[in-house]
Order: C-alpha cells, then sequence, then structure tokens
C-alpha cells in the first residue's frame, strides 16, 4: 500500500514499519475531527455480564447511532470516564494481505475494542480498504527484539518484563479471551520515554473467545507456533482453553531463560508435534543455563506440565509464584515449596507439578543440597523400566522409596494409556498426515497371514488379524483409512465362526459405517464453509449465506452459527445499500436532484459502504445537477426582474454540499438583492409621490410639500427633480 494513502478519511498512512506474512503495520497520522467515535461510544451506553456479550450489544446499538450527529468533546469525556482507550495524533494501521479471512482479521480488533489495560495493545477501531481488512492500533516505539532481551537484560529484569506480560495476559483470561499465540515475539517490550521497559500482548489474530465459542476455527485446525504449542492445542485449537495459553507462556519463559526454544533440537514441524504428543520431554532449561535458579525452573515446569491438573489452573497463580521469587531475589522458593508439597501444603508451583518431571528430584536430594543437574533423570516415552527399579505400573510396588541418590519417574501406565487415547481419538476425525507415524507408532500393526486358511486355528488367526487391522484402520484417522476398514472387516465376517464374533463383526460394521458417514458429512461441511469463506471475500454475501445454512445443515456448530451470523449482517447491509442506490439513480433519471442526492447519501451511511466509489460518484452528480438546476431557475427569474426569486434560487445553490463558497453564485446573489432593493424602494418613493399629487389635487398644499419631502427621503431618491418641483408648487400654493 502506498504512502500518502487516506483511510475512511481519518487515517493517512506515513511509512510502513514492519511486514509478516498475513498483514503489513503502517504508522499513519489520524485526523481526529473525523474519527468516528460511535463504536466506542456505543460500549459505554449498554450492559452485560461479560466483555463479550456488552460488545455483541454494543454493535448493535452502534448501528442505530449511525448518522446522528454527537458531539465529540461531549464523547471524548465519557470515554476517558470510562478508561475506554482514544488514539492520539499517530496510530499503527494493521492492514491485511493476502488471501487472510477479512472475519478473522475482524474479529482480532473487535476482541480488543474498549479493552483497556497497561500491558495488552489498544485498539481503537477497523474496517475494509478495498479488499483488504484493516485495524487501527496504538503505536509502539523504542520496541527491544526478543534476542536482546535475552542476551542483554539481567534476570531481574527478565522476569520483571514477563510479569507484565503474564498480567496482560491475565486481564484477556479474565474478559474470556484464549490468546492461543502466546511466544516471546508476541510479547512486544518498548523503552519507554519517562525511563524503565513495558510490555504488551499483541497480535490476537487466532484468538477465541470463551464467551462466544471458537466462531472461525474447524476442530482439527493447528493453530499456533508449534515451539509454544500445548499437547492440547496440537490435538484441537477449537477446544482449548485459558490454560494453553499458560503452557505457551511457560514455553517462553524457557526461551527467554535459556534463550532457545523448546524441543529446539528438533528439525522440523512434524518432529516439534510428535514429541509433544509422544510426551517427550524437552531438554531440560538447566542443562543449557547451569545457574538458573530451581525456582525458576519449577515455574517452567509448573506451566509447561501435560497434566492439565498439575498446571497452573490460573494465570496469576503463575504471575504469584515469579513475583515472590522476584521479591525476595533468593533461590529458596523452591527449597521450601518442594519439602511442603510432600507434606500436602505447597505454593502453586509445587502443589500444582509435585516434584520435577523435566528434572526429576528426591526429597533426599533437595535436603542433601546436591546437584540437581547430577540428579536429573530422563525416561523417554515407553522406555523399559531397569530390573532393580520399581515398576510405575506394580501395585506391589507403587508405595516403594526410591533410594536417595536416584529420581523417579513418574510416568506410569496411565499415562501412556491417556497419550493413547488422546492420539488415537482426539485425531480421529483426520489431523494432517504429518503425524501418521504417530497415530501407528502407537498401535499394534496386525501380522501377515496365510491368505487361504484351511484348519480352524488357521480361520481363527485369520478372523483376529482381520478384525485388528479394521480396528487399526478404524482408528488411524488416514484419509482412505476407513474405506480399507471396511473391506477387512468384510475379510473378518469370512471366518467368523460363532455367534459372538459375528455380532462383534456386525458392530464394528456398522461403526465404521458412521465413521465413513461422519468424515463424509465433515466434507460436505468443510466444502460449505471454505465455498462460503470464498463467496464472502468476493462480497456474494447472499451466495455466502446459503452456503454456511447448508452447512448448518450438516453440522450445527458454534462456528457456523457465528459465520452464518457475519454473512446475513452482511447480506443485509449490502441489501440496504443496493436498493439505496437503485433509487437515488431512478431519482437522478428523473432530474430530482435533490432527494437523488439524499437517497445516496442515505447509501454511503450504510456499514462498510462509505467508501463507495459508485455512491460517491453518484452523490458528486447528484449535487452538481443540484446546483445546476438551482443556477438555471435564479437566471430565469434575473430575466424577468423577479429579483426575490432569483436571490433565493442562487441561495438554494450555495446551499448544495461542495457549492458553499462558488463564485458565480455569490457575486449573482449580491445582484440580485441590491436589484430586488432598488425595486422597493422604487415602489415607496412611487407610492409617496402618488400620495403628494392627490393632495395637490385637493389643494391641500401643506400636506402635499410633506409628502413630497417624504419621497425625497427614500433611499437614492434625496436629490429628485420631480419631487423637488412638486414641493416647490405645493409651497407656491401656500402662499397664494
Amino acid at each position: 500500500m502506498a504512502t500518502g494513502t487516506v483511510i475512511d478519511g481519518v487515517y493517512t498512512l506515513a511509512e510502513r514499519v514492519g511486514e509478516g506474512g498475513m498483514a503489513e503495520v503502517y504508522r499513519a497520522e489520524v485526523d481526529l475531527a473525523r474519527f468516528d467515535y460511535t463504536s466506542l461510544y456505543a460500549y459505554t451506553q449498554v450492559q452485560g455480564a461479560t466483555h463479550a456479550e456488552r460488545s455483541r450489544k454494543a454493535e448493535a446499538f452502534a448501528l442505530d447511532l449511525r448518522g446522528k450527529t454527537i458531539d465529540r468533546d461531549t464523547v471524548r469525556a465519557i470515554l476517558e470516564a470510562h478508561h475506554i482507550p482514544l488514539p492520539g495524533q499517530v496510530v499503527a494501521i494493521k492492514l491485511s494481505k493476502g488471501d487472510i479471512q477479512q472475519a478473522r482479521f475482524e474479529s482480532e480488533w473487535k476482541l480488543l475494542l474498549c479493552l483497556d489495560h497497561p500491558n495488552v495493545i489498544q485498539v481503537y477501531g477497523g474496517g475494509t480498504l478495498g479488499e483488504n481488512a484493516y485495524y487501527a492500533m496504538e503505536f509502539l516505539q523504542n520496541i527491544v527484539s526478543p534476542e536482546r532481551v535475552v542476551k542483554e537484560f539481567p534476570l531481574k529484569d527478565k522476569l520483571a518484563l514477563f510479569i507484565q506480560a503474564g498480567e496482560g495476559l491475565a486481564y484477556l483470561h479474565e474478559h474470556g479471551i484464549v490468546h492461543r499465540d502466546i511466544k516471546p515475539d508476541n510479547m512486544v517490550t518498548c523503552e519507554c520515554s519517562e525511563g524503565g521497559y513495558r510490555t504488551k500482548i499483541s497480535d490476537l489474530g487466532i484468538a477465541k473467545n470463551l464467551d462466544q465459542g471458537m466462531g472461525l476455527t474447524m476442530t482439527d485446525t493447528i493453530m499456533g507456533t508449534p515451539y509454544y504449542m500445548s499437547p492440547e492445542q496440537i490435538a484441537s485449537a477449537k477446544n482449548v482453553d485459558h490454560r494453553a495459553d499458560i503452557y505457551s507462556l511457560g514455553a517462553s519463559l524457557y526461551r527467554l531463560m535459556t534463550g532457545l526454544p523448546p524441543y529446539h533440537n528438533k528439525t522440523s514441524v512434524y518432529e516439534i508435534m510428535s514429541a509433544v504428543v509422544s510426551g517427550e520431554m524437552p531438554i531440560p532449561p538447566k542443562r543449557h543455563q547451569p545457574v538458573l535458579p530451581d525456582t525458576i525452573a519449577a515455574i517452567i515446569q509448573c506451566s509447561m506440565n501435560r497434566d492439565l491438573s498439575r498446571r497452573y489452573s490460573d494465570i496469576r497463580q503463575m504471575v504469584k509464584d515469579l513475583t515472590t521469587y522476584l521479591e525476595q531475589e533468593a533461590d529458596n522458593l523452591l527449597t521450601a515449596t518442594a519439602m511442603e508439597s510432600l507434606d500436602g501444603e505447597a505454593s502453586t508451583a509445587m502443589q500444582q507439578s509435585g516434584i520435577y518431571e523435566f528434572e526429576r528430584i528426591t526429597r533426599q536430594s533437595i535436603q542433601a543440597g546436591v546437584d540437581l543437574e547430577a540428579e536429573t533423570q530422563h525416561v523417554p516415552p515407553g522406555a523399559p523400566v531397569a530390573p532393580n527399579q520399581p515398576s510405575a505400573t506394580d501395585p506391589a510396588q507403587t508405595n516403594a522409596s526410591p533410594p536417595p541418590s536416584k529420581a523417579v519417574s513418574p510416568l506410569s501406565a496411565g499415562l501412556m494409556v491417556a497419550v493413547a487415547l488422546l492420539v488415537g481419538f482426539g485425531y480421529s476425525q483426520g489431523w494432517f498426515r504429518s503425524l501418521d507415524s504417530v497415530r501407528r507408532d502407537l498401535r499394534p500393526q496386525p501380522s501377515p497371514g496365510p491368505t487361504n486358511p484351511d484348519t480352524d486355528q488357521e480361520k481363527r488367526a485369520a478372523y483376529e488379524r482381520a478384525f485388528a487391522g479394521a480396528r487399526h484402520l478404524m482408528a488411524s484417522g488416514v484419509p482412505g483409512d476407513l474405506d480399507k476398514a471396511l473391506a477387512q472387516i468384510a475379510e473378518a465376517k469370512k471366518f467368523a465362526t460363532g455367534d459372538t464374533e459375528v455380532s462383534a463383526v456386525t458392530l464394528l460394521a456398522e461403526n465404521i459405517r458412521q465413521k465413513i458417514a461422519e468424515r463424509e458429512a465433515a466434507k460436505a461441511y468443510a466444502q460449505h464453509i471454505a465455498e462460503g469463506m470464498e463467496a464472502s471475500d468476493q462480497k456474494r454475501y447472499q451466495d455466502a449465506v446459503k452456503c454456511f445454512e447448508l452447512a448448518a445443515e450438516v453440522r450445527d456448530t458454534q462456528e457456523v452459527r457465528n459465520l452464518l451470523l457475519i454473512a446475513r449482517k452482511h447480506r443485509d447491509l449490502q441489501n440496504d445499500h443496493t436498493r439505496l442506490m437503485a433509487k437515488a439513480e431512478s431519482l437522478i433519471k428523473e432530474k430530482k436532484w435533490e432527494e437523488g442526492a439524499a437517497a445516496y447519501s442515505s447509501a454511503l451511511k450504510v456499514e462498510g459502504y462509505g467508501a463507495s466509489e459508485a455512491g460517491l460518484a453518484g452523490l458528486a452528480k447528484a449535487r452538481q445537477g443540484q446546483y445546476e438546476a438551482c443556477m438555471a431557475a435564479s437566471r430565469a427569474h434575473f430575466a424577468e426582474q423577479e429579483w426575490a426569486k432569483a436571490a433565493a434560487e442562487f441561495e438554494n445553490a450555495l446551499k448544495v454540499t461542495g457549492f458553499e463558497k462558488d463564485k458565480q453564485a455569490t457575486m449573482s446573489l449580491q445582484i440580485a438583492r441590491r436589484r430586488q432593493m432598488e425595486a422597493e424602494y422604487r415602489r415607496e418613493y412611487e407610492a409617496r409621490m402618488a400620495a403628494a399629487k392627490r393632495l395637490m389635487e385637493e389643494q391641500r398644499y401643506g400636506a402635499a410639500s410633506t409628502a413630497y419631502g417624504q419621497a425625497k427621503e427614500v433611499e437614492g431618491y434625496s436629490a429628485d427633480e420631480a419631487a423637488d418641483e412638486g414641493q416647490w408648487e405645493a409651497q407656491q400654493g401656500m402662499k397664494e
């Protein structure tokens, strides 16, 4: 986008200051006199139990306020009293590019509108510019890169900035917003002009509003940055809650403390996600930074715990632990809380996580003060338990005390079952092909057998192989495996002998057919959603509504309900605009310029159509026609010496928007008014002269002399010869 471009008559792009895959960021100057406060003001006039509910009501109320005059100074005072963020002379404009969905971009700024927290970036409003969406936010200066924070800032300052990010994230959670892409790049640190630093949470492009449902994300969609994504977010971005942000914040703290992201030793996105899904632990942070305080390592562990019940349940708990450590400036929190956790009393970090999983330490090692790194024991998922160690799956040995110099692995068969269920069930509806191998690794593969079994034993083995193969294929989630599973179960049916086997085959076949039906429904749903989004991007909102309605018939989800709501709103607005444009064009054809201009103005007031080229061109044409009609009428009256009517038409011409200072109309109006006054003086002079003549005829010379004098008092007739002569004759008559 070229610098100098003006958006909605308010924002002038000055320079591009950033660029990403989906958007560009510009510094822009603001014309505050033209800024539309309607949406912000509407938010202060409605009530709601949640931010989402209040925003919905405000959006509806704002539509009713469009076109109504609101005193700007009064509105700004009201907004400031309600702590609503207001723009200054300079803002940042985030402008979409490429094929990004406008609905998703719009949801980003609407989530943040009217929220005010020092650690959350402020947003002032947004809209569309041609085919692109945009929104205005506060312009951040003197930005400090995450790399500089990692390399140059001391631990105390790092933690202080991180606590600020936690406060901002907690504020979002309190308003029902899950960020879903927390990472160091989205925790922007700026150097303040008054000194010090401030960190703000930014880039909520894939945020989820818990009060409104997901809205724009399908169940199996992967959203986020893999290094910082929680296991449940990899499984389903749609179904996460605020605890996914807590995991990501812990992963960001790992990066801040070590300079490396978790799982940095993996070489591809697939390897990262596979490691997270399979339960592989990242390299302990103290391996990278041996001097890292144990307290901070414990907090990282608690926030990144795979077990949601042992992860921080509230971001403020994590902030509290960090603040406590920062205030004490001593590495004593870990020792105290770890000891307490063994007795049932613990701080948040130790209560949630127990002893490390990254660095598993025993009570004895803490008491003895031994080197924690030396006591670290890593047990890869699925690794066999050494013969001399108690098995986590052996009930008889679960209470055995570990030796004082070795850590005990908390992984158990239950965790492995949970992982299997997560991978098998959570992804059964279809996910990226890149995780197929993970699914297969967690399930036994049937071994091949004879193709034409003869003996009962061989038939039984063939049945079991086919049945197991069908179950495996049904659960794999790989495209096409369900059809293979159906063929496999048909093979198992051929070797089923007893009623139990036949019933099992029949039931599994029904389940497979049901999954095939669900798969086809999911395909149809996804196709309708994709076609609807394409129609929306092309502004074919009626077609978009039909597509989303078809999707709703297949699967009635919160996502499609939200899309339908948005599409119907845009369709209704488009229909209103189209109707008003047609009415305006009809009036212009009839040369009803004033009414046509009013219709075009109404069409341009429809939300989202204020910059319509056709509407602006039509309005300009209507106003030109209105001006020319007034000028033509005034000239006709001028020719007939109907000065009052001519002046009135010239005044009407000057009332037309855009022609208020027209020189020709202004000069003509002055002439018409002067001629009008001259005509009025002439009529008054003639009336007084006629009265004087009647008095002369009646030989009332004294009254006649007075009347002639009054005629001379009329503007422009003080030296009138006829009045002078009449007055002299009247005076002579008086002498006689």
